[in-house]
Order: C-alpha cells, then structure tokens, then sequence
C-alpha cells in the first residue's frame, strides 16, 4: 500500500498561511517560507514579475532517501506543463 505525505511551502507569513489552510480545511502540513530561502535554494523565481517577487510552482514526487523521482513544474491554469525526472538528492 502506498504511503503518501503532502506539504506546502508557501512565501506568505505564518499567520496568513494558516489562514488560507483553514479556509480551505486543508489538513496536511503548511511551511511559511517569507525570506524565500527555498526559492533563491532552487532557483525558481517567475521572472516575468520582478516587483511581487513570486515563485514558479514545483511538485517534487520523492523516493525513499528523499531522492526525487519526478518534478513537475508549472501553473495549475497554464498549459505549458512539463515532467522532468531526475535522480538528485533532495537536500534536508
């Protein structure tokens, strides 16, 4: 049987976060990440808006080792969607 966990890392501030969470009755795990250490980590910043600073959206699929399996990569309205695979070690 599969065993799956799902987190969120978002650049809101914690008390906004939980907000949304809450609206949406989400019950797995939020990160507040308003310095966007992860974002400048791996690179991701949307570069067509400079002034708001936003982040491309990643789903990483990660294997046992916190090896990623598969990345996607894009918006949930665009249409350019793409799945990479890769075997780099998702660092802690």
């Amino acid at each position: 049987m599969a065993y799956t966990q799902i987190a969120t890392i978002s650049t809101d501030d914690h008390h906004k976060l939980q907000e949304f969470r809450a609206a949406v009755g989400a019950q797995w795990t939020f990160l507040s990440d308003p310095d966007r250490t992860v974002q400048k980590d791996l690179d991701i910043q949307e570069y067509t808006d400079p002034e708001h600073n936003p982040v491309i959206p990643h789903t990483l699929f990660l294997k046992p080792g916190l090896v990623i399996y598969s990345i996607y990569n894009g918006y949930w309205f665009g249409d350019a969607r793409r799945l990479l695979t890769c075997g780099t070690t998702c660092a802690a």
